[in-house]
């Protein structure tokens, strides 16, 4: 007759490690999570620590079966991490709106985190934890490199937008959309009850990517052009 449970001295002897590589996946798992919750990306705290633990259990238990059943390969389940994480990191990308392509960096976050857990599940956790930490300190780094370039490479544009609650909620709809090329943006009410709101957001990316913004914010009905000198003008010429 088949056993339901282990054996206790299955248990007692995975325990003690099982329970180390639990602690460390959860660790380098939520450091890297916690990076990206404090830059306000996808794939966050509960993902990271998720797709790390779920990894490290996949790689344990690949070794401990095939160790039961004497085969001679004992990586056969783990490396099926390998692919199936993909479908994850697909979604990650084609979860976002309209026809650019973003979520790359949380795909790669994604797989990245599940290669770290296959490495505590094999047992390589300081290594685990020495790359972790590099990680982190890198993303930090390239962020705020990142944000700098952008800043020095982003360009005003300002608009006008009627008072009406749908036109502004359209407004952010689009921004949005664009939110990894935008810096920053501002929504200036006006100073009369029935007067216009002044749009200024500071835009980066390549030229195809302006035209299609543009292009969609001149569609948008009940937003205009900024007739001020040198900036309602560039933004038509973007356009054209």
């Amino acid at each position: 007759m088949e056993t339901t449970f282990e054996s206790i001295d299955q248990l007692l002897r995975l325990a003690p490690g099982f329970a180390l590589k639990f602690l460390v996946a959860v660790l380098c798992g939520g450091a890297i999570g916690m990076e990206r919750e404090t830059t306000g990306k996808p794939a966050g705290l509960r993902t990271s620590i998720i797709v790390c633990v779920g990894s490290m259990i996949f790689t344990v238990m690949s070794m401990e079966m095939a160790k039961a059943a004497n085969a001679s390969d004992p990586t056969r389940i783990a490396a099926q991490i390998v692919s199936g994480i993909g479908f994850l990191g697909a979604g990650a990308i084609l979860h976002e709106k309209g026809n650019i392509v973003k979520g790359m960096t949380t795909a790669a976050i994604i797989w990245l985190m599940a290669s770290i857990g296959m490495m505590i599940g094999a047992g390589f956790l300081l290594s685990a934890c020495i790359v972790s930490g590099a990680v982190v300190v890198m993303l930090l780094a390239l962020y705020r490199l990142e944000l700098r370039i952008h800043r020095r490479a982003s360009r005003a544009y300002h608009f006008l937008i009627d008072p009406m609650p749908l036109t502004h909620q359209r407004v952010l709809d689009l921004l949005d959309l664009f939110e990894e090329n935008i810096d920053t943006y501002t929504i200036q009410k006006g100073s009369e009850p029935h007067s216009p709101s002044v749009l200024t957001f500071y835009f980066f990316g390549t030229k195809s990517e302006r035209r299609r913004l543009l292009h969609s914010m001149y569609h948008l009905q009940g937003v205009h052009t900024m007739q001020n000198p040198g900036l309602g003008t560039a933004a038509q010429k973007e356009q054209k």
